[in-house]
C-alpha cells in the first residue's frame, strides 16, 4: 500500500483521534494499492497531426485496488465483472491502520454533536464576509427568543448588503454529509450518513429516493434553523451544552420515539 505523498499522509494523522470508520474512509480516499507489476519499455506516440510523444521505460501495474474493488489498467485483456472484490472493513485491518499510522481511537459522533456542527457552518456562511462582525454565537445570547435573533440576523445582512444566494456542502467526519442552501425564499440546511454505518450502530434509518446509500438525519428549512439554533446556543436555561451532549450515554431520537444506545462499531 502507497500513501501518494506527505500532504496525504498528514490527512490520516492531523486531527488526532479518528473512529475506524472515519479511518478506514480516510485511507480509502487517499491510498492505491498496485498489483502485478511489470517493465513498459521506452516508446513513442504519434498522434495524426504527426507530433510524437516519448515515454521512457517505468515500472506500471496490471491491476490496482480502489473502493473495494480490483481495476484493471488500460487495455488489460480482462473483464471487469470477473475481477474479484474484497472488504477489507475488518476489526484486524483497522487495528493494523490504526498501529501503522499512529491514530488514536475516538466514537463515531453523535447525531446532536453533527447537527451543532452543521448549524455552525450554515449560519457562518449565511453571514459570509460579516461573520467575523456579527459573532452570532455570542450576539445569540442576548435574545429572548429564536424571532428576535433571526431578526437581528437578516437586518444586519441587509445593513452589510450580504447577498448569497446558491448553496454549499455540508462538510463533517463518520460519514456524514450533506448541503446547505442559502436561497432567502428556502434557505435550509440537509445532514445525511451513510446508511450501513448507521446500521452497524443501530440509528434510525430514514431512506429518501435523492440519497441512495444515505439516510436523511436532520433537515431544517427556514424558520426551523433559528429556532434550533436559539434551542442548542441561546441563553435558554433548557438547552444542552456539548459537555452534555456527548455526556449522553442513551439518546432519543424525536421522530419515533425510540431509544438507542451509543456504541462502537465492533
Amino acid at each position: 500500500m502507497e500513501i501518494t505523498s506527505k500532504f496525504y499522509l498528514s490527512l490520516l494523522t492531523r486531527d488526532g483521534a479518528l473512529s475506524d470508520f472515519e479511518l478506514f474512509e480516510r485511507v480509502r480516499f487517499e491510498t492505491r494499492l498496485y498489483l502485478l507489476p511489470y517493465k513498459h519499455y521506452g516508446r513513442v506516440s504519434t498522434d495524426l497531426s504527426f507530433s510524437h510523444t516519448y515515454f521512457e521505460e517505468s515500472i506500471d501495474y496490471r491491476f490496482y485496488f480502489n473502493n473495494g474493488k480490483l481495476e484493471s489498467y488500460g487495455s488489460c485483456d480482462y473483464d471487469k465483472k470477473d475481477l474479484p472484490k474484497y472488504n477489507l472493513y475488518s476489526e484486524e485491518f483497522i487495528n493494523w491502520l490504526r498501529e501503522t499510522f499512529n491514530v488514536p481511537f475516538k466514537e463515531i459522533d453523535l447525531d446532536d454533536e453533527v447537527l451543532r456542527s452543521g448549524i455552525e457552518q450554515f449560519l457562518d456562511s449565511y453571514l459570509w464576509y460579516g461573520r467575523e462582525e456579527y459573532n452570532w454565537q455570542n450576539r445569540i445570547k442576548n435574545f429572548k427568543d429564536w424571532k428576535s435573533f433571526k431578526n437581528d440576523f437578516f437586518n444586519f445582512k441587509k445593513e452589510k448588503n450580504i447577498n448569497n444566494n446558491g448553496g454549499s456542502s455540508f462538510s463533517s467526519w463518520d460519514g456524514f454529509s450533506g448541503s446547505l442552501d442559502f436561497d432567502k425564499s428556502k434557505y435550509g440546511l440537509t445532514i445525511v450518513q451513510n446508511k450501513k454505518l448507521r446500521e452497524m450502530l443501530n440509528r434510525n434509518i430514514i431512506t429518501t429516493t435523492e440519497h441512495d446509500n444515505k439516510s436523511l438525519v436532520f433537515e431544517l428549512k427556514g424558520d426551523e434553523v433559528f429556532k434550533k439554533a436559539f434551542e442548542l446556543f441561546g441563553s435558554s436555561i433548557n438547552q444542552l451544552s456539548l459537555k452534555e451532549i456527548k455526556e449522553k450515554k442513551e439518546y432519543i431520537y424525536a421522530n419515533d420515539g425510540n431509544t438507542y444506545i451509543q456504541g462502537s462499531l465492533f
